[in-house]
């Protein structure tokens, strides 16, 4: 799971997301449909971007030289 550095704001988006749903439900219908679309393009989005990104390791550096 150390891979997937992004995965925790990709996670957070998606909890954000669903409280809003669940607050402004009763003055915005949203369809099945487009919540699981959203949801999972949030997870999706994040998991690529940190396979994309990945960690970036400084170089080690070498006494004396």
């Amino acid at each position: 799971m150390h891979r997937f550095q992004y995965l925790k704001v990709g996670l957070s988006a998606v909890l954000i997301f669903i409280g809003a749903k669940m607050l402004l439900s009763d003055f915005v219908k949203i369809p099945v449909e487009i919540s699981l679309g959203v949801v999972a393009s949030l997870v999706g989005m994040s998991v690529i971007e940190s396979l994309l990104v990945g960690k970036k390791k400084p170089a080690m550096m070498l006494p004396g030289v």
